[in-house]
This record gives structure tokens, sequence and C-alpha cells, in this order.
């Protein structure tokens, strides 16, 4: 009764409290409109003027009165400082003036208006207003502060005072357990404690309990008898009560070999739980059917031994107030790791290496927007797959110029300052390269995007000129539009004139001949175009039905094209209608290739007015793209540059509109050749690998994390685990292709990069 009389008053305690809040008191002398403080001129002038560079700024005039308000000890968030501020800067410029006024009179008179402004009498009136303004409003908020706190309090007092209602109630339960039991015989003297709580035999309840302890005794118990007997125990097989049946192994301390074979074990066992995104608590389970798997302790073990061969280190930005996140990996460590394999000392030629240096973007969910950086050795035989990318960095961030320079200053920094590595005492020279597709590389190197008029990041080619294949665009030549890193830096500060130059280039170190343009992206993008018209086509064919959803299945020129992707080998493709305009998923570089191959414009267009040169065009794309893949002379880039700008020409002067020239196909006539003359063959440069491990990055992220604040680090470590175990674990043997296009095992010529 006592405890629920508490209970009644706390709750009328509370509704006085409520009504006591909706009063509205009366405003108090306490709480002034405007705050008026008497400030010494002197004092205004030794602050805001003397020694001060540029004294009628605001960040000036806002430190000022920040330091003013700290005198006084008043809090500047209480005030509105926007209209102070502006009449605060106008009393420092007469001030300036009048100062200036006396120093031109010359003499004592910059002395006589000091010692005037020194006098008590010599004060300025600063006015503060209060945020809130009404004085009735601040008391109101004052009070309704303590009023709440009270509440807070009755409210903690309620929740003790509920606890120990609780708390008698689970002790009255208890009780009347404890008599129940001293009435029934059965239950006093049988009474089940500890984990056999559930268990209808106590007895049988600690036996098990106590069975490894006893399976251990047994194992020692045979091994010493039978090695008294001279002899060594290799394995002992029982069967229990229950009838299960029970393993022992016994090991040798001397034998070497087997504790090697182990060790090789549980590394193939993690080598597998990681290739194939196997769960730990799946492999438990296993575990416990088979004796004869490695423990998973060990498994975990060797799991976090080589997890601390790969260090990272957290990195966090909060930009307009978004929390940005990531984890990186030092560029010298990964370099030396990789390096110092003896199996790549053939990658060093004469004492250097070629690095590169991408990055690219890729969602893993709606709301998760990952950016992945990799560093490539230039040469490596896997350097166009995901096993030739190393990660350096995972961001949680979006892929622009901003982000990236605010969450990746230590990469950014150290990426600059790297020329050298050593390696297993060896110095070893570093050659930096950039890669990557054209909206990553021209948010690292500082250009705008793509419908700016100057998009380009190799020269300042108007886009309204792209088509112009009588003007010849370099990409080191600033005779013939180059652009250059110190340019980019000087114009990036100006609002007018700049060349699209809008922010500052995030690595000054490599200069852009060596910033190689990405002949996947380039392939696949120009294809987009060219099937894209074809469909364009056909749906102008079809517009006399109007275009929605149930009416596509009534468009026969479209229905064509579809049936042809279908018979081709590509599913689950079709049209759609978003937002009243045709829409469709676009197409990988193996599918591209299947429909370069195979597509028949006489079934399609057969009455299109131009299909000789459509065909022309198509023919001519398939075949530059092929050389590409080869290692070309001199006089055979020459013939891949003129029958480029030729294609140009064919396709934006002849089929189609001038404005419908890409800046990939700009790149295409203009910059590809010449970065092929610099650097030769440019396909190990190709972003292949990294799209990859984009797929990869997505699938690790969904089935091999635990979703916590860990989750980007342990998608870096899983990709140490497998690089360091790949070459030391044996694999089941696989059935070997050979591409028909550049003769190497391990895939088609539909997945082969040399193809593309």
């Amino acid at each position: 009764m006592a405890l629920s009389s508490k209970v009644c008053i706390v709750q009328l305690l509370l509704t006085f409290i409520s009504m006591s809040i909706d009063a509205a008191p009366q405003p108090s002398e306490m709480f002034p409109h405007m705050v008026n403080l008497d400030i010494n001129n002197l004092l205004i002038y030794n602050l805001a003027v003397k020694d001060v560079q540029d004294p009628k700024s605001v960040d000036n005039v806002e430190s000022v009165l920040n330091t003013i308000l700290s005198r006084h000890k008043l809090s500047a968030e209480k005030f509105d400082l926007h209209d102070v501020v502006k009449t605060f800067q106008c009393k420092i410029k007469k001030m300036i003036e009048h100062v200036s006024k006396m120093r031109s009179a010359g003499g004592k008179s910059l002395k006589n208006l000091l010692d005037k402004w020194s006098r008590p009498n010599s004060k300025y009136d600063l006015k503060l207003p209060h945020k809130t303004g009404s004085p009735t409003k601040r008391k109101l908020e004052d009070d309704l502060g303590n009023e709440r706190a009270k509440r807070q309090k009755l409210e903690l007092d309620v929740e003790n005072l509920r606890t120990e209602v609780n708390q008698s109630k689970q002790e009255k339960n208890e009780l009347l357990r404890q008599i129940d039991r001293l009435k029934d015989p059965i239950k006093e003297n049988h009474g089940l404690r500890g984990r056999a709580k559930n268990k209808k035999d106590y007895k049988r309840a600690q036996t098990y309990r106590h069975r490894a302890k006893k399976i251990d005794d047994i194992r020692t118990s045979v091994d010493s008898k039978v090695r008294q007997a001279g002899m060594t125990p290799i394995c002992l097989t029982m069967r229990d009560e229950n009838g299960k049946i029970v393993k022992m192994t016994f090991s040798n301390e001397n034998d070497d070999a087997h504790e090697e074979v182990s060790e090789q074990e549980v590394a193939d066992m993690l080598f597998i739980l990681d290739a194939f995104n196997i769960p730990i608590k799946g492999y438990h389970e296993i575990a416990q059917r088979y004796d004869n798997l490695p423990r998973l302790g060990a498994i975990q073990s060797k799991k976090f031994e080589l997890n601390s061969q790969c260090p990272l280190k957290d990195v966090e930005a909060v930009i307009g107030g978004q929390r940005f996140t990531g984890v990186v990996r030092s560029i010298k460590e990964t370099l030396q790791s990789v390096l110092g394999d003896p199996a790549r000392a053939h990658l060093i030629e004469n004492g250097s290496v070629k690095i590169k240096l991408s990055g690219d973007g890729t969602r893993a969910g709606k709301k998760k927007h990952l950016v992945n950086f990799s560093i490539t050795i230039i040469g490596e035989a896997t350097c166009k797959s995901e096993l030739g990318n190393y990660l350096v960095a995972i961001l949680r961030c979006p892929e622009n110029n901003t982000c990236l320079k605010a969450i990746l200053g230590d990469l950014i920094d150290e990426f600059e300052n790297l020329t050298s590595v050593n390696v297993n005492g060896q110095e070893i020279l570093i050659e930096k390269f950039l890669g990557g597709d054209l909206k990553f590389l021209n948010q690292i190197m500082g250009i705008g995007g793509f419908a700016s008029k100057f998009s380009c990041v190799w020269c300042k080619c108007p886009k309204d000129e792209r088509f112009d294949m009588s003007q010849f665009w370099s990409m080191s030549d600033a005779t013939k539009g180059a652009r250059t890193i110190d340019e980019i830096c000087r114009l990036a500060g100006k609002r007018k004139d700049n060349f699209n130059c809008t922010m500052q280039p995030l690595f000054r170190s490599v200069p852009l001949v060596n910033v190689i343009p990405d002949t996947l992206h380039l392939y696949i993008r120009i294809a987009d175009q060219m099937v894209y018209h074809i469909i364009k086509y056909l749906q102008d064919l079809d517009n006399h039905i109007k275009l929605t959803s149930e009416n596509l299945s009534k468009m026969n020129n479209l229905g064509m094209f579809r049936k042809f992707i279908e018979d081709i080998g590509i599913s689950d493709w079709f049209f759609t209608v978003k937002d009243g305009k045709l829409d469709y998923d676009s197409f990988s570089g193996p599918e591209h290739r299947m429909i370069m191959a195979k597509i028949q414009f006489d079934e399609l267009i057969p009455n299109h007015p131009k299909l000789e040169e459509i065909k022309l065009m198509w023919t001519n794309f398939v075949s530059l793209m092929d050389q590409l893949n080869q290692d070309m002379t001199e006089e055979q880039i020459e013939e891949f540059e003129e029958g480029a700008r030729d294609w140009v020409k064919l396709y934006g002067g002849h089929l189609y509109l001038t404005k419908d020239v890409t800046p990939y196909m700009h790149i295409f006539a203009c910059h590809l050749p010449e970065a092929i003359r610099r650097h030769g063959n440019i396909v190990d440069f190709c972003q292949q690998g990294l799209e990859k491990l984009n797929d990869l990055v997505t699938k690790w992220y969904f089935r091999s994390t635990n979703y916590d604040s860990t989750v980007l680090a342990q998608i870096m470590h899983k990709q140490h685990r497998l690089r360091v175990l790949e070459g030391k674990c044996r694999r089941a043997p696989k059935f070997q292709i050979t591409c028909t296009k550049c003769k190497v095992q391990g895939h088609n010529k539909r997945t082969c990069s040399r193809a593309i």
C-alpha cells in the first residue's frame, strides 16, 4: 500500500509540473532585450587596428568581438552578431581614417589622439541584441528548462520505485517456489541445479560435462602404456554409451613432417574459406561431424597472423555536416610486400618499376557508395585481373574531388613523396602513373564534368570542336592545346577563362602524359553510342505507336532488336519506359563484342538510307580496337591515328550530328595514338582488373563481413590473405581453356582484355 501511495504522489507531482509549464510567467529585469557594453576606444584600437594586416576584414571584426565578449565573460552564442559585425566594422573604418589623418598631420597629432581615446570618458557603446529577442520568451525558456530538469528527476525516482516493485515480485515468486519444493519430498530430494536445470538426470549431465577431461585421461593412459610396450600409438576409436563414435589421435613430438603438413592444411583451409565465402559458423558445423579437419582455433590464429602483416589506418572527414569514413594502407608497405616475393623479381627492370594508382566508385546497396583505390605493377602477368590490383584504400564517400582530398590527405602526401622503395636492401626507383575512367580522372585532376565546354583532361579542346579532325590536339605539346599541372593549379582559382579548371589536382607529382586513358571504358562507351543510334532509328520507325509500357510489345522493329539480343545469348535484357522515354540496361564489354560480331544490319535496318556507311563504321571500329592489342611500330601507329580520325569524321560528319561526338571519341582519335607512342602497348593500363575487383568488394561486403565499423578493414584484410595464400595453397585442378585472341590459358576471347 505504501508503495502504491508513493506512485500516486509522484503522478500528482508530474501533473502539477505540466500545469506549471503551461503557465506563462511575466518578463523580468533579469532578462533584458539588449546588453550594452561600454568599450574604451583605445582598447578597440589596440585589438582591431594596431599591428593588424587587414583590420577591415570580417574575420578580424568577429575575432575582436569574441575577445571583448570573453573579457566580459559573455558567450557569443547567446547574441545575434550579424548586424553588430557590420556596425562595428564601420566603427573600425572610421577609426582607421581618423588615425591616417592624424599621421598625415604629423607632430604629436597621433599621440594626442591616442591619449584622448585612453581617457575614461572616451567609450564606445556596444549594443548586443539577444538571439531570442523577446525577454518573455527567454524567461519562459529558462523556466521550462528548470521544470524539465525537475520532471526528469521525478521520472527517475518513479523508475527506481518500479524497479523495487519488480524486485519484490521476483522475491515473492522465489519464496513461493521454495515453499512448493519443501512441500513436495521428491523435488526436495532431487532438486535440479546448475547446467542440469533442464535435464532429467543430474548425474548424467555431470558425466557429460566432464567428458572432455575423461577423454584426455584415457588418451594419456593409453599413450603411456603403449609406449612402455615399445610401440607408438596412432589412432584409437571408441563408442560411447550413446552410440557416438569417438576418435583419438596421438601426435609424435619427434615427427616434424606432421607439424609442417598440419600448418599447410590450416593455410589451405583458410584459403578455401576466404575464396568461397564460407562463414565460420558453417565450418564449425562441418568440423563437428568430421574429426580430421583443422581446428577452428588454428584457422583463426592463422587468420590473425596474416592480418597483422597488413596494417591499416582508419580515416574520416566531416564535410557539410556529413561524416565520411574509410581505411587506407601504406603504398610503400604494399609495394615492399609484393616486390619482396622472389617470384616477382622479374618486374624490376634496370632498378626501377612502373606502378599505376587507379580508383573507381562502386555501390554496395542503395545508400552505400564506396570508392576503391588500388596499386597495379605494370608488366605483371596478373595486372589485368583482380589478383594484380592491390587495394590501398576503401572509402565510404562520394566520388568527388572535395571528399577525396579531405579523407585521403595522408595517402596523397605519401604518393606525392614516393620516389623509391627499399626491397630486401635494394633501392628501387618508382615511375608513377594514374588510371581510371574519365569521371575519376576529371575529379582527381581538378577538371569539371563532361557537360562543360572544356571537359578533356589532357587538352583544352572545346566540346563544339571535337568533330573537327582538321585540328590536332596534343597531351604534351602546349602549342597544340595541351594542359599542364601548373596551369591547372593556376587557373583553378579563377571564375572566368579557367578552361574548366575548377579544383586543385590531388596528385601534382604525376605529369599528364603519365595519366593513361582507359581502353576498356573507351570501348564500352563508344559502343554504347553506336548501339544507341541503331535503337533510336528502330524507335523512329515505330513512332506511329504511342510509347508506353503496354505498347512495347506492339513495336515490331524494337521487338526485332530484342529478339536479336536473345538469339546471341544475352539474357535478362529488355526495354522499359521510364518518365515517358525508352530505357534499357547498358551492355558489358563481352556483350558488345558479341553484338558487333553477330549483328545483321540487312535484317535489322534494311531500308536505312546510309546502310553501307553504318556497316563500314562498325567494321572499322572493330578493326581499330583489335590493333590496340598489338605492339605497333611507328608506321602502324600513324595508320591507326589516321584510321581513328577517319572514323570520327564518318561518325560525326556524315552519319550523325557533330554534337554526337563524345569525349571518348575525341580521346580515341587525338590522344590514344600519342599515349601509344610514349608508353608502347597500353593494354596493361586497362581498368578491367579494378572493375572485377569492384564486383568482388561488393560481394565480400554482403557475404564476408560482420556489417560493423570494421567492415572495410575486413575486406582489405581478406584481399591480402587471398593474395598471400594464392600461390601457396593447393587448389582443385581446373579445365584450362585457351584464348583464341592472345593464345593465353585461363580465359576465352569473350573475356580477354586484349580483345578490348
